[in-house]
């Protein structure tokens, strides 16, 4: 069994049009979601052994902030494939995962993130809002066999989830 968290991207901004997308910052309530989010990761898991990240600012940042609160900055990785992703582009992805990984994070951005926990789980999850957390379980020993529907999604978190309690799969 694996474990993989997928992680839509905080809260971006807009404020400056002359910005590429692939380089717009977080915004403030960003800035104050990903910590937040990374304090309710901390209470559920141990530190995953990576943390995979679209290079793009706004998804390497928020994977920056929650690897900075769980102590782990040096388990980040970039792959460019998961900018604009398709969901068959995350999923090769994370067929290329180490098989040693037994628990990983995927730092991405909509609609991709949405898609792969659908798709990976068979739930119907309309759109993950900013910074949510989607756990999911996945029935394989080695990464490489991930495919659509080896998954059961265990819960789902976000930031403005007040109550305390995930939404449990």
């Amino acid at each position: 069994m694996k474990l993989l968290t997928l992680i839509r991207h905080a809260k971006s901004s807009w404020a400056d049009a002359s910005l590429e997308d692939f380089d717009r910052p977080l915004n403030p309530r960003g800035l104050r979601n990903a910590p937040e989010m990374a304090r309710r990761l901390a209470a559920r898991f141990d530190p995953p052994q990576r943390i995979l990240s679209s290079p793009a600012r706004r998804a390497l940042h928020t994977a920056q902030i929650i690897a900075e609160h769980l102590q782990i900055p040096d388990r980040i990785d970039q792959d460019p494939r998961l900018y604009e992703a398709a969901p068959a582009e995350i999923l090769a992805a994370l067929q290329d995962t180490p098989t040693h990984v037994e628990h990983q994070f995927l730092v991405g951005h909509n609609p991709g993130i949405t898609a792969v926990a659908e798709q990976l789980t068979g739930e119907g999850l309309e759109d993950l809002p900013t910074c949510a957390l989607a756990h999911i379980q996945l029935e394989l020993d080695d990464w490489s066999a991930a495919a659509w529907g080896c998954g059961t999604l265990v819960w789902i978190d976000f930031p403005k989830n007040k109550t305390g309690h995930v939404i449990e799969g």
